[in-house]
Parts: C-alpha cells; structure tokens; sequence
C-alpha cells in the first residue's frame, strides 16, 4: 500500500461510518421526532406570547410553558393555542413554579394535541 492509499484510509472510513449514519433510518427516533414535533404549540396570553408543549401524566395532558409568558394571569386564564394555521381560544388552569425557576403547568380542559403511540422494536446489532 501505496503512502497516498493509506493517507486516504482514514477519510474513507470516516466516509464510509458517515453515509452509515445518514442513511441508516431509526424507525424509534423517527417516531420519538414526529411525537415531539406535533406537541410544540404557540402560545398568546394577552400581550405576551411564546411556545409550549404537551405531555401526559396519568392519561391527562398538560401544557408546559414559561412562566413569564402568562405573568399577568392569576391562577386561570384564557390563551389562545396555535398549530400551523389552526389558532383557537383556551381556558386554563396555571400552576407555576416557584422562582427562580420560569416554568409554567397548564391545565386545559380537553387534550389540544394528538398523541401517537410508540411502537416497540427490537435492535438487533
């Protein structure tokens, strides 16, 4: 082997591991992505604005948020929730963290975004 065949060696394999990477779809992350993706709403509250997403505890779900973007609310409010086009009014319950911590839980009353299940799959190597 030549000194330029062995120079080259090491891009090759560092080529080689990169297109691997890229082309090697994980069908888990692939949902985990899309779950995460569809839960990210914007949020209006008043004259304040930001982003929120949801999670589900116990079969309910919840919005997350910063704090300051429902600063002028007391313990309920009405946001109004947009997802692509799509912006409707909300009545929430909020509960907050105490400072310096700037996260809010919203409680709404009907789930505002879909929930896809994620099916399990076995990796083999």
């Amino acid at each position: 082997m030549s000194q330029n065949e062995r120079d080259k060696h090491p891009f090759l394999i560092f080529i080689t591991a990169l297109l691997a990477l890229v082309f090697s779809t994980d069908v888990g992350q692939a949902q985990v992505t899309s779950n995460v993706l569809r839960r990210v709403v914007m949020i209006q509250a008043g004259d304040l604005a930001g982003t929120g997403f949801t999670i589900e505890v116990d079969g309910r779900q919840y919005l997350i948020t910063a704090k300051h973007v429902v600063a002028d609310f007391g313990e309920t409010g009405s946001i109004n929730v947009r997802r692509g086009d799509n912006s409707f009014p909300v009545n929430v319950k909020i509960f907050r963290c105490d400072d310096p911590i700037d996260i809010a839980v919203l409680v709404p009353p009907e789930q505002l975004t879909v929930t896809f299940p994620l099916e399990p799959r076995l990796v083999c190597f």
